[in-house]
């Protein structure tokens, strides 16, 4: 999956509606607006962002069969993969303070 940036996040959203109930009632077609999800969301696409940085990149992004890669979606198949994912998954536990349930990494990536 080609790394996004917390804007393509959010339209991806927008573009795919889900049906999503919280509380007894219907979240609405557009999710990111919604005050239960509107927050956690913003958190999330920070996240995103996160792996767009310049400083952050090298780290959070990596190439395979010339495709640009987020290393969340990264297959480790060496010791320098599995010290790269974790230094990218370490950069996201550090800015939720650990406390993101489900992080970007837990998408799984489409082939």
């Amino acid at each position: 999956m080609a790394p996004r940036n917390g804007q393509e996040f959010i339209e991806g959203l927008r573009r795919n509606p889900r049906e999503v109930w919280v509380a007894g009632r219907r979240a609405g077609d557009d999710i990111t607006t919604d005050p239960v999800f509107r927050r956690p969301i913003a958190a999330m696409a920070q996240l995103y962002d996160l792996q767009m940085r310049p400083e952050n990149r090298e780290v959070m992004i990596f190439e395979e069969d010339g495709e640009r890669i987020g290393t969340s979606f990264m297959t480790p198949r060496s010791q320098a993969d599995l010290v790269k994912r974790r230094e990218a998954m370490r950069i996201w536990a550090d800015a939720s303070f650990g406390m993101m349930g489900r992080s970007p990494d837990d998408l799984g990536r489409e082939r």
